[in-house]
């Protein structure tokens, strides 16, 4: 998939896997956690084994600006059976529904690039892989920064109260300590929320995307997870198509 200044594709190419590593390691892993480093500077794990990369080159410096993981349920192999954000939520109720099921995760895109361009054209190029594979679930992690869920209350509270997912496929976390209670409907700061919401969870929102009524505390990563699904039965299709720009 091309645009005058970007590319994005499936990562080929050792250097173009390795510039991808680099820029998680970097945009990702260190943003969150400056603590988190290794001697590679590279920020890769077992699931990259089964997992593949997209892409997107600016076509002026040939730069890799934005990345994003997929991992289709096809790609299971006799060593991976699951995907990532298990290690955070139980989505028994998902997998077992016999549906193909694709997880993103690692949405990385350079500060200077995070203009909402790069990122449309990595939903786009997902969309496609989606509607030609017969994908029917998208699910992933989105994450606010930090590991106190006090501060997040107002959004977590929004996402549970209007954006949960339907009981049918219902997530629950893994997280060992008792979650906090939510505000009710009505004492929810909507501007508050509005104000406070990572970018990637609006652009998810935007989507059609519903999202677990539980987070997860990722003390490693220093970040409070909530699970999100995007189900091509049941969201704002058409919403979804113009946003994406696709007929």
């Amino acid at each position: 998939m091309e645009q005058k200044k970007f590319t994005v594709k499936f990562a080929e190419t050792k250097e173009e896997l390795d510039a991808t590593f680099a820029l998680r390691y970097k945009d990702m892993i260190l943003e969150y956690n400056s603590e988190s480093q290794n001697e590679q500077k590279r920020d890769r794990n077992i699931f990259d084994d089964i997992a593949k990369q997209i892409i997107v080159i600016n076509n002026e410096t040939n730069e890799v600006i934005g990345c994003y993981r997929l991992i289709d349920n096809a790609f299971f192999n006799k060593s991976i059976s699951t995907f990532t954000c298990e290690n955070e939520f139980n989505i028994s109720k998902i997998k077992n529904s016999g549906h193909r099921i694709c997880e993103l995760s690692r949405a990385v895109i350079k500060n200077e690039y995070r203009t909402g361009v790069p990122l449309i054209l990595l939903w786009k190029f997902i969309y496609d892989y989606a509607i030609k594979n017969s994908i029917r679930f998208l699910l992933g992690d989105a994450s606010f920064l930090g590991i106190e869920p006090s501060k997040h209350i107002h959004s977590l509270s929004y996402l549970a109260h209007h954006h949960a997912i339907e009981d049918e496929f219902e997530v629950t976390s893994l997280e060992v300590k008792p979650q906090i209670k939510l505000l009710k409907k009505e004492h929810i700061n909507v501007d508050e929320v509005k104000s406070n919401l990572p970018p990637l969870i609006k652009a998810y929102l935007t989507f059609g995307s519903k999202f677990s009524k539980e987070y997860f505390i990722d003390r490693d990563f220093k970040s409070i997870d909530v699970f999100t699904l995007l189900d091509f039965e049941n969201c704002n299709l058409k919403l979804l198509k113009k946003y994406l720009r696709v007929a």
